[in-house]
């Protein structure tokens, strides 16, 4: 029994939270080495630009501010709670793990990501710098949007629903559909005659027909 319950341990569908968590921390290392080169790069400009302290003091707020309200919008704090109460020390040694490799090495990449950073003017580094926090205040306010559209759903998926009248027809199929209509009229054919239509699912078979019952 102990065996077993071994055996299901090293499973695949066990090893893989481990790899996740481990290139969790790994990314978060070279997110932390890059964010030391535009800060620095963004130092140099703002030296020779002599911005007030305070403005720079405000603007840091700013971010951090948006980062823990973007957190806490997305539920940071329930999952951090519901990590600590499975005591997974293992997702979190790994990710310190993957985390250390990359921190201690200053980013794997470091070489690389200052050769191009370098390449960047002030005003390309400031809005590469505020572009997440832009990207998240569009999200949150997408979301609250979201809220006070009672009623209006937006679904992902396209429906498979038979379309009623031609007005529907986005793929211009009516014409073909009154053609084979006429045809079929046309011909005098009796009741019992029989058309078979051949197309994947999901191409408007069920739609094409309802088209030519409507002509």
């Amino acid at each position: 029994m102990r065996l077993s319950q071994y055996s299901k341990g090293l499973r695949a569908s066990e090893i893989t939270p481990l790899l996740q968590f481990f290139l969790s921390g790994i990314l978060a290392g070279e997110a932390l080495a890059i964010g030391r080169i535009i800060g620095v790069l963004l130092n140099k400009h703002l030296v020779s630009l002599q911005l007030n302290f305070w403005i720079l003091m405000l603007a840091t707020l700013a971010v951090v501010a948006s980062c823990l309200i973007y957190a806490a919008s997305r539920g940071a704090l329930e999952t951090s709670c519901k990590l600590i109460k499975s005591c997974r020390l293992d997702l979190l040694l790994v990710t310190l793990l993957g985390f250390y490799l990359s921190f201690s090495s200053d980013g794997f990449g470091n070489e690389f990501y200052a050769k191009q950073l370098e390449k960047l003017n002030f005003s390309q580094l400031a809005y590469m710098s505020a572009s997440p926090v832009l990207i998240a205040w569009m999200a949150m306010i997408r979301a609250l949007l979201q809220t006070f559209k009672k009623g209006q759903a937006h679904p992902y998926f396209i429906s498979d629903r038979v379309i009623e009248e031609s007005e529907e027809d986005l793929l211009n199929v009516k014409e073909q559909a009154d053609i084979f209509a006429e045809r079929v009229l046309n011909g005098g054919s009796s009741e019992s005659l029989v058309f078979g239509i051949d197309a994947p699912w999901g191409a408007g078979k069920s739609s094409f027909v309802k088209l030519c019952i409507n002509y």
